[in-house]
């Protein structure tokens, strides 16, 4: 086909596609609520379809924005036909005897509906795949909706002053905001609200939507986070509420932390993560607390497992962990618990329900001292490995899920590209956009050649980046997989009050 017959086929769908609803000829001209008033009472399709004729242009510049906004051109028939499905959502709840104009009270559902739809179609383009290694399968994904992050700028912005308005990206004030030049908007955000141990909290889905249902429970107010027995208290409390759920926190202190420290949040989903279906490589027992199996997962991060049916007594034996590593230091495996008044140690905690062995808790051990050798944290992605992954090991990845930088589609495409001999290797040149994979290239090339066929070049970038993920969560465990960082482990389990099963 030409290039001309190109374009005479985009002008065609151009037009088409804005006169979608156009009624020819066109119907009788009425107020707009009129049409609506006379669909809801006289059931006749008709004035439905009047009615879209009428608000066609106003849902085309809708449309153009968010294809503008959201680098969606392509998407412009599906995000109008989005804005029409608010409509019809908004028909279902619609009452005119209230006496607001339908106009009006369409707006928030068609946002929604706009907005569900944007997000869905940044989502589909994530690429993601699993890598088996010791630990079980890892999952995978390129995230090509969220930015990627310093540590150091992360670990400064919660020692910046609040904003006046609102102070953070959690806080309630969000909803609804239309955002400023540094801030991200929020108009389709929705919040409910729950009670968790005492305290509100209000739950909204997630806007990146990491896996099934992804929800965020934020403090009402805008208070730090905190890991302490209260924290615990209001992780069960919504597992209680929602046993289909997964539940779990971020740690409270720069490195070892999410993204937000500033304001108290918990994050959950309907979804089980590689890290739950890990198995216990070391059973142990506590005679304090006789209804709680315990034991040392098999999983990079350093993580213990208690299972109970008591909430409260799981919770105890959680408290009793903490509280110890809190002030727990061994210096042999770089383990130091303060440095001077600044603390060191806390957890990462994940709770879920299962019918038949109660609550399930996994508290990831953490530590966030950094050194002049590893100025990142000890216990963060080390250098070799910042051109995958150098951002915080947060809560998500802790769990057996990363979230990796969208650079790496087009990066990893250029590398399968030098694996097939198709491209050379370009990564030692100056201003090479793959300088930061050099070393990681020519391991590549000495390990696979430069002859492989493209499906299989493709297929062993995904592996290694994989095995690189596993080597960062490693990176990120305080109790190394060796023989001395496993015995290290029983050590301060043995100093809970913890035997051998």
């Amino acid at each position: 086909m030409s290039e001309e017959q190109n374009k005479v086929l985009e002008q065609q769908r151009y037009l088409l596609e804005r006169r979608m609803y156009r009624l020819d000829p066109a119907p009788p001209k009425l107020p707009a609520q009129e049409y609506i008033v006379r669909y809801l009472t006289e059931k006749e399709e008709k004035y439905l379809a009047w009615y879209l004729h009428d608000q066609e242009p106003a849902l085309n510049k809708l449309a153009q924005a968010a294809c503008e906004r959201y680098a969606m051109t392509e998407h412009f028939a599906d995000i109008k036909q989005a804005a029409v499905c608010g409509i019809l959502a908004a028909l279902q709840m619609y009452d005119p005897a209230v006496g607001a104009p339908f106009a009006a009270f369409q707006k928030r559902y068609m946002q929604d509906g706009v907005g569900d739809y944007i997000r869905t179609a940044q989502i589909a383009k994530n690429i993601q795949w699993n890598t088996a290694t010791p630990y079980g399968e890892l999952e995978i994904t390129i995230n090509l909706t969220k930015p990627e992050k310093d540590p150091k700028v992360i670990a400064m912005e919660r020692l910046q002053p609040a904003a006046s308005y609102p102070k953070c990206m959690l806080c309630k004030e969000n909803i609804g905001y239309a955002g400023r030049i540094n801030f991200p908007a929020r108009q389709t955000h929705r919040i409910v609200p729950i009670n968790l141990a005492g305290e509100t909290f209000y739950l909204q889905y997630s806007p990146y939507a990491y896996f099934h249902e992804h929800c965020i429970m934020l403090n009402d107010n805008h208070k730090p986070m905190e890991m302490d027995r209260h924290t615990l208290a209001e992780i069960f409390d919504f597992v209680a509420q929602f046993p289909h759920y997964t539940c779990g926190s971020n740690a409270d202190l720069p490195i070892v932390g999410g993204s937000i420290l500033s304001h108290s949040h918990f994050q959950g989903g309907r979804y089980v993560f590689p890290m739950q279906k890990a198995h216990i490589a070391v059973p142990l027992r506590n005679a304090r607390y006789t209804g709680v199996k315990a034991g040392i997962v098999n999983w990079p991060v350093s993580t213990v497992r208690l299972v109970g049916r008591s909430s409260q007594e799981v919770q105890s034996a959680a408290d009793d962990i903490l509280r110890t590593w809190r002030d727990y230091s061994d210096t042999s495996v770089d383990i130091i618990a303060h440095t001077g008044d600044t603390p060191h140690n806390t957890v990462t905690p994940i709770l879920h329900y299962d019918e038949n062995d109660g609550y399930i808790l996994d508290l990831a051990l953490r530590n966030n001292r950094t050194t002049e050798q590893y100025p990142d944290g000890i216990f963060h992605p080390h250098k070799e490995y910042h051109n995958i992954k150098k951002e915080n090991i947060g809560l998500i990845e802790v769990m057996g899920l990363a979230i990796l930088p969208a650079r790496l589609k087009d990066q990893s495409a250029a590398i399968a590209d030098i694996l097939t001999g198709s491209a050379p290797n370009t990564s030692r040149e100056a201003g090479s956009p793959l300088a930061v994979h050099a070393d990681w290239i020519d391991g590549l090339i000495k390990k696979y050649g430069t002859g492989l066929k493209r499906e299989k070049a493709e297929a062993v970038l995904r592996n290694e980046i994989g095995i690189v993920f596993s080597h960062v969560l490693e990176n990120a465990g305080v109790f190394k997989q060796d023989a001395a960082g496993q015995a290290a482990f029983l050590k301060f389990m043995e100093s809970v009050g913890y035997r051998k099963a």
